[in-house]
C-alpha cells in the first residue's frame, strides 16, 4: 500500500561518522542514553525497591499499572507527535521526573507508589517514538543511517542500566534507584531544553 520511494545515491551517502556528527544528532543520542539508562536502572530492579518500601506491592501488580499507563503515553505520542514534538518531549520527561520524586518521597504509601506508576508509564510509554522521530528531523535526508543509531543507544543503556543497578544495590539501601531515576531524567530534560533549536525543532 506504501509507494515505493527512490534510493540515495551512492555518492550522496555520507560516512557513518560523518551521519553521527551532523547537527542534532549526538544531542538526541544523549537523551536515549540518559533516559532510557533512568528508566531501565529501576525497571530491572523494582523488586529489591518494593521490597525496601515495605508496602506490600508486588512487581506483577506495580508492572501491570506501568504496561497499561503506557498505552496511554503512546497514545498521547501518536495524538501530539506531528503538531508539538518538543513540547510533548518535555512534557513527558517532565512527567517521569516527576515520576520518580514521588516514588522516593512516597515510597512507604500504596497508593502514592501506584499513581508514581501510572505517571511513569504515561511519560516514558511514547519515547522511542518520541526520540526516533527527532532522530529522524535531526538525520534530514541521512535519517536513515541516523536511524540506525537507535537500537544501539537503547541497547547500551539497557545493559548499562543492568549493570549500574546491580553495583549500586551491593552498596547502598534500595531507595537509591528512585534518586538515580531523578538525576539522569532530569539530565535527559536538560540536554532536551539545551537542544531545542539543534535537535528538537517543532512547538
Amino acid at each position: 500500500m506504501v509507494p515505493d520511494a527512490p534510493g540515495q545515491p551512492p555518492a550522496e551517502r555520507l560516512p557513518l561518522w560523518k551521519v553521527f556528527r551532523l547537527r542534532g544528532v549526538p544531542i538526541v543520542l544523549g537523551v536515549i542514553a540518559v533516559w532510557m539508562l533512568a528508566h531501565n536502572t529501576i525497571y530491572t530492579y523494582i523488586a529489591p525497591y518494593l521490597r525496601a518500601t515495605g508496602t506490600g506491592i508486588t512487581p506483577d501488580l506495580l508492572l501491570f499499572v506501568y504496561g497499561v499507563a503506557s498505552l496511554g503515553g503512546v497514545a498521547t505520542t501518536g495524538v501530539l507527535l506531528d503538531r508539538h514534538p518538543r513540547a510533548l518531549l518535555h512534557g513527558s520527561v517532565g512527567i517521569f521526573v516527576v515520576a520518580a520524586l514521588v516514588l522516593l518521597i512516597g515510597h512507604t504509601s500504596p497508593a502514592a507508589a501506584v499513581v508514581a506508576t501510572a505517571m511513569w508509564g504515561l511519560g516514558f510509554g511514547g519515547a522511542p517514538a518520541q526520540l526516533q522521530a527527532a532522530l529522524t528531523r535531526a538525520g534530514g535526508a541521512h535519517s536513515d543511517v541516523a536511524n540506525s543509531f537507535l537500537p544501539v543507544a537503547f541497547n547500551i543503556a539497557i545493559f548499562a542500566a543492568g549493570i549500574l543497578g546491580a553495583a549500586l544495590l551491593t552498596t547502598f539501601d534500595p531507595l537509591i534507584l528512585p534518586v538515580v531515576m531523578i538525576a539522569l531524567g532530569a539530565a535527559a530534560f536538560v540536554l532536551t531544553v539545551s537542544g531545542r533549536r539543534s535537535a528538537f525543532s517543532g512547538a
